[in-house]
């Protein structure tokens, strides 16, 4: 066997290690759903007992169970903690039912898909099928309608140094840490339909930001998205494609009036534009891109797995695989 010539291979290798990194496409997860479906009047009342009954086997079986009897909207709430084969071992899963506004849908359903495990989708389709009966669980996929779902995109760099900006939002926050770097940075208000939060994931896990190991989340919460969760599609990323980053050096542009950099450092970009007379904000946000920076590559995004992580829902397709 003739030998290998590894000095020409090594070139090579790097070469297409770096067109696979340059290539690469980062995953959004779906981070938490919450669902409601209607249920007609006459059988109100056996989903409410089935919910109780369900606490009752629950705790013969120890499993945490918790039943509270009226929560802001919903008149009925319960909370069951699962367990699952993932690292944390757990899940929860909250059922709610009365709505306090008699318009809304009557059963509500919240759970994170990305804590699910193996085990976590066929307990939910268990209880479903239980509570609501095979015939309504089986519409809650496609006839549900979508109330609020989280997207969470992980980054592996350091995102401390960076200003957000979307178009649209008018309320921002930042949060300092301990030595007055920014550990997360909100837009948009608790009770708008859409809101953007970018933190470090390893502060709020108690882990140490150090070295080469950095773990920050860009995460949208976007409510009343009036669809299903069948429709659920890669169009909710062009939410990802509005997002702008700009760098610490526009604090010492003099351009800009100290007032407003001021209120950029304390409160973030959107709330420093926001009551600015329409000519000064188009200027300033001219001059900002001069500091516009790409830290990540938010054009090119996959939802392979977000989407993978709601199919466990679809009960039809389930039907189908096991015929």
């Amino acid at each position: 066997m003739g030998s290998v010539n590894f000095q020409l291979m090594c070139p090579l290798f790097q070469m297409k290690v770096l067109k696979m990194e340059k290539n690469r496409v980062s995953s959004v997860l779906s981070d938490k759903l919450s669902g409601t479906l209607p249920v007609p009047d006459k059988r109100k009342m056996r989903v409410k007992n089935r919910l109780l009954e369900g606490m009752r086997y629950f705790k013969s079986k120890n499993i945490p169970a918790k039943h509270y009897p009226s929560q802001e909207r919903y008149g009925n709430n319960f909370k069951f903690t699962l367990p699952t084969d993932t690292k944390e071992g757990t899940f929860d899963l909250k059922i709610s039912i009365y709505p306090m506004n008699k318009s809304h849908n009557f059963f509500r359903i919240e759970f994170n898909p990305n804590k699910l495990g193996t085990k976590g989708g066929r307990w939910i389709i268990r209880i479903l099928t239980k509570v609501l009966g095979a015939d309504l669980a089986a519409k809650f996929f496609t006839e549900g309608r979508l109330t609020r779902l989280d997207l969470a995109l992980n980054i592996r760099k350091p995102m401390g140094d960076y200003f957000i900006y979307m178009k649209g939002l008018q309320q921002s926050e930042i949060i300092l840490g301990d030595g007055g770097t920014i550990e997360s940075q909100v837009l948009g208000s608790p009770a708008s339909s859409k809101r953007l939060t970018l933190y470090n994931k390893l502060v709020e896990q108690c882990l140490p930001d150090t070295g080469d190991k950095h773990w920050w989340r860009l995460e949208f919460v976007l409510r009343n998205l009036d669809c299903s969760i069948a429709e659920i599609d890669r169009d909710l990323l062009k939410h990802f494609k509005k997002i702008s980053f700009y760098s610490r050096g526009l604090l010492d542009d003099e351009y800009f009036d100290q007032p407003f950099l001021q209120h950029v450092k304390e409160h973030g970009l959107n709330s420093a534009l926001y009551p600015l007379d329409r000519n000064t904000k188009a200027k300033y946000l001219r001059r900002l891109t001069k500091y516009e920076i790409h830290p990540v590559d938010l054009q090119r995004l996959g939802f392979k797995r977000g989407l993978a992580s709601l199919s466990f829902l679809d009960m039809g397709q389930s039907a189908e695989v096991a015929a």
